[in-house]
Formats: structure tokens, sequence, C-alpha cells
């Protein structure tokens, strides 16, 4: 059986726009032949995961005048200032009287407003108030139906102001606030947080189908929805309900051991899962590549880390069947399967991408299912974008990511947290890359998601595509421009309300029109923030948000990834 087949590599296809990395015919021809000549291989060995070499695991536009003899701040063409709102730095520490003389010549004039922190810097001993920056300045409230600019501009010519100008929104959703992000060179290296500008972590609609060796359902970096639901099964009722041929299969299935027990023991389905979807600025642990997508569990490892091929097989044929947009595979073996290579074929036919590891033993050997032509074979590179020296390479590789010392979610405790070494792990990280794709351009086959992350890759190695990198480091930023699409504009916002009774705050924010359909926003409630994305409608695409457990006032804020924030206050009594 041959696998190969003619693709599109030029990032034209479906709309897309034209790729940032260009390649000659000869190369590619060279692409679209590149795995021709891997015979596919049957056998009936056990396979092993890919990445089960741990390190250290631990738990863990117009110039405003400025005053004379001071350079004037330019405020670019594209600055999107928030009206009514002003920042003022005076010379000297100004007392009410000052003012009160600026607000006299300003006729839009609403309210001054001073800064907390020079007060608290002191309470904790540093700065003193007298000469802390922000002594020396005020937020300035206008008429909203003012001209900011404008009345900026006469400010900052007033005599004793050091400079004034808008307030401008500024990109504060894609960076997220959990604690160990830090830690994760990952997702920072293949750039995550420019394409979170776009995706803010991608779309619950995507379904990212893991076979692994189960998960830690209690994982608090795994929780808001992370899991995947058969909405037609009842749980525990010893039943087939849906007719599936598989017992309580609820939230995935167990395919070695043929039953519905999807718990982790060994820790690397959970590691995996986490590395490509842990949930996005939930103020915990860390921050999966596509932290808002649905995942679906699927076991096909033993709790040692075992495997066969025919638990593989099945969990293809599952997923595609039960919907999932891609499955990540961070296992394999040598020998390949015909059986396997049947159920890659099906996932092709019908849509659903294939990203899988490309195995630790540093040889040319092909790694299956990674080197059948439909799969994205993954190589592993380290925090210095070279290559993991137990890598294996190939004509068979696709691209790279990180894989050397990832920081991601673990067993057995909610809070537990490992760093793990292999392909393993570089696979998730393009898995997540490939979710946040289908989160901004659903319409996407294969061959598109194959090519944008082809062309976008980092080159790496020799010139074009090599044997020991394929054709580089995926790049998720460049991978999601490539696509067309763009963050949300601040003005595309249709309604954004908010209630709260009996306790629970209820949240609904609207598009004027499906071009965001996908996309996500953060609804923050009393700082705590959530993730919701946008699902097309009968009329309007929106995203909704329900939370619990609320007294008195409560604030609820919409930040968009390209910075919009607005708060609505709420009373829960």
């Amino acid at each position: 059986m041959s696998l190969s087949r003619p693709r599109l590599y030029d990032g034209r296809r479906r709309g897309l726009s034209a790729s940032a990395k260009t390649f000659s015919e000869g190369e590619r021809g060279k692409m679209i032949s590149r795995k021709r000549g891997v015979a596919v291989r049957a056998g009936g060995v056990t396979v092993v995961a890919a990445g089960l070499a741990p390190s250290l695991l631990h738990y863990s536009s117009s110039t405003l005048n400025a005053g004379e003899g001071r350079p004037s701040p330019t405020v670019s063409e594209t600055f999107d200032p928030i009206p009514g709102e002003i920042l003022v730095r005076f010379d000297d520490v100004p007392d009410e009287a000052r003012l009160a003389d600026v607000a006299a010549v300003l006729p839009e004039f609403v309210r001054w407003e001073a800064y907390a922190h020079p007060a608290q810097s002191v309470a904790r001993g540093n700065t003193p108030v007298s000469t802390h920056p922000l002594a020396f300045r005020r937020r300035l409230r206008i008429d909203a139906a003012a001209d900011v600019a404008a009345a900026a501009a006469r400010v900052a010519a007033i005599p004793g102001i050091a400079w004034a100008e808008p307030n401008g929104r500024t990109h504060t959703a894609a960076v997220p606030a959990d604690p160990m992000y830090a830690q994760q060179y990952g997702p920072q290296r293949i750039g995550c947080e420019a394409a979170w500008d776009i995706t803010a972590g991608g779309s619950a609609k995507v379904v990212l189908a893991v076979a692994d060796t189960g998960l830690n359902f209690g994982h608090q970096d795994l929780q808001e929805h992370f899991v995947w639901t058969n909405v037609d099964e009842i749980a525990d009722n010893g039943a087939d309900d849906d007719g599936n041929g598989y017992v309580d299969d609820v939230r995935g299935y167990d395919f070695y051991n043929d039953d519905a027990t999807l718990d982790d023991i060994h820790g690397h389905g959970t590691h995996v899962a986490g590395t490509a979807a842990a949930r996005l600025a939930n103020d915990k642990g860390i921050a999966g590549v596509a932290g808002n997508v649905t995942v679906m569990p699927l076991k096909v490892f033993s709790d040692s880390g075992g495997g066969t091929w025919e638990a593989i097989e099945l969990a293809v044929y599952y997923a595609v069947d039960n919907g999932a947009t891609l499955l990540n595979y961070s296992g394999g073996g040598y020998s390949g399967s015909a059986g396997l290579a049947e159920a890659v074929e099906y996932a092709y036919a019908r849509g659903m991408t294939i990203v899988a590891a490309a195995g630790n033993g540093d040889t040319d050997q092909p790694f299956y299912p990674a080197a059948y032509d439909p799969v994205i074979a993954v190589m592993g590179t380290n925090r210095r974008d070279n290559r993991y020296s137990s890598s294996n390479y190939g004509a068979w590789l696709d691209v790279g990511a990180p894989g050397v010392d990832i920081q991601a979610t673990y067993v057995p405790n909610t809070d537990s947290y490992g760093s793990l070494t292999g392909t393993s792990m570089a696979s998730p990280h393009v898995a997540g890359v490939v979710a946040l794709l289908y989160s901004v351009r659903p319409d996407l086959t294969v061959d598109d998601v194959t090519a944008l992350l082809r062309n976008t890759a980092l080159d790496l190695g020799d010139p074009g595509f090599d044997e020991l990198y394929g054709y580089g480091r995926v790049r998720a930023d460049e991978a999601l421009a490539a696509t067309g699409a763009t963050p949300i504009p601040c003005g595309h916002l249709a309604l954004f309300k908010a209630v709260c009774r009996k306790g629970t705050v209820k949240s609904k924010v609207r598009l004027a029109d499906e071009t965001y359909a996908g996309h996500a926003v953060l609804i923050g409630i009393n700082g705590e923030n959530h993730r919701a994305a946008f699902t097309r409608g009968r009329r309007w695409t929106k995203a909704k948000l329900s939370e619990s457990g609320y007294a008195g006032e409560a604030t609820v804020t919409l930040t968009t990834p390209a910075g919009c924030v607005e708060p609505i206050v709420v009373n829960c009594d």
C-alpha cells in the first residue's frame, strides 16, 4: 500500500495568504515526494512511548505638545486611544489647587484620579511618595465624546506639565498569568504569545484527541471544560448507549485494556495533554499551546508505557468517528503496521490531522506512524533550536519543536508537574499549533495544515529541507498569520452584557458577524479570568459565561486579544 500523494505546499489553497517561506520548484517537488519509498510495514511487535526519557521530575498619529524644550510624544497612525482618558505627568507633585487650575481650562473635564501605588510603595518600605514617579502622575477623565487627542494636546501645552497623552489600548490578553509560564521555554520559543493575540488559546469546538497513557482528570490545569464528553453515552451503567461498540465511553476509551478507565498512572499522557492544551490564563501552573481547546483522552498504552498497534489503530478510528479535529500520538515503532496504515488513510480521507513523534533512537530508520505520508512527523529541538541528540531523522520528517526539559502537567496529584525530554514532548507542541490553526480556519484540509507548518517553519540546519530538522522548527505566530487571521478589532463587539441572579454571574458577548468565530476573549469576574470562545449562532457569533458563588457587587471585565477592556459592575444580592 502506498500512502504517498501530491499535496499543496505553497500556502495558497482555500484562500490562504502567500506563505512566509517560499521554495523553488525543485524543493517543492522534493516535498511532495519525500515520503515515497517509505515502506508500509506490518508486524506484531509491541510499540513503546516515544518520549519516556525523564529528567528531573518535580511537582510543583498627531504630535502632542509637551511643553517648551521637551520632546513631543508621537502617537502612531495605528494608535487606538481609549475615549475619555488622558494620562498626565506634572513637573512637581500636584496639589489640589494645581489640579483645579488645569481642570478650569478644560470644558470637557470630568475628574482627576490619583494612583494608589505611591502609598503602597511607602508602606512596603520602598520609594517615598515624594519621589515616586506615580506621585507626579494623574489620570484625567474627560467627556468620552470629546476629542481626546486634542484635549491631551491642550493639557500638554500648560506650563508645569511634563507630558500628557491619551490612554491607549495595549495587548494584555496574550501573555498568560499562569505562575509557571516563565519556566516554559517551549510556547515562548515557537511564538505562542503572538499567536494568542489572534486566537487566545483556540476554540473549544476544536477537539484534540490525545492517544497516550490516559489523563490525570483531577489536575488543576486540566479543568474548565477541558475534557471531551460523549453526550450520547450514560456514565457507569454498563451499557453501550450510543451503539458505537464501546461501553461507558463518556470521556473516551482505553483501547489497551478494553474498558472506559482512563486514569493516568504513568504520567506520560497527562504531560502530553498539558503541553498541548493546559488551560491558559487560569492563574495555575503552566500554559498549553492551545489552552482553550477540548481534549479527547484515548488510552493506548499500559500503565508502564507499552502499547500495541491495534490499540492505536482503534483509537484513530474512534477519534475520527467521534468528531476529533486532530490526534496526537507520542509513540510508535519501527516495524510499521498495515492496519495502522489503513487507519491513517481513513483519517486523512476524512480530514483529521495526525501529529506524531519521530522517536528517540538517533536513527534514520522510519518510525511509524510518523513516517506515513499523511502524518506530520515531529523531531525534537532544545531551547537553543539545536537538535535533540536522540531525535530520529530522515527524509520522512516534517517539522521540529521543543522536546528537551519540557515542563508540563503530571501525576499523581492535582498540582503535580514534571519535566520530561523526548520527541513525545515535541509532538504536542505542534499538535497545539495545529489546534490553533483549526480554531481560526476550520475549513483547512490536512494538506493545508501541513503546508502552513512547513512553509512558515524557522529553517534550521542546511537551507531548505534537510533530514535532521525537516523544514525547521515550527512557528505558531507565522503559521497563524499565514492563514490571514487577525485579532478581533476593538470596534467589532456588537454587545457585552452581564447580570447576576442568586449569586450566579452570567455574561454574554456578541460579534457583528461570523468573521471571528472560533476566536476567544477573557471574561473576568472580580479579577478571576475565564476564557470564552465565540461560536456561530443563527443570528450572532457569541460567547457566554456562567459562574456561581458570588455575593455583593461583582465587576465583570471583558478583555479581547487586541487589548480592548470594558468593565461592568453587577449586584449579586
